[in-house]
């Protein structure tokens, strides 16, 4: 087996996680634009 493979548990908290940090990153880029 491939050392790269990711058991579906895995994978689908890697993505959930990679998902929350570009909604982060996203969020505070807002905050770039429009400094309240």
């Amino acid at each position: 087996m491939m050392e790269t493979f990711l058991p579906l548990g895995v994978e689908a908290e890697y993505n959930s996680i990679k998902d929350f940090l570009l909604k982060f990153l996203d969020y505070f880029g807002r905050l770039d634009f429009f400094p309240f």
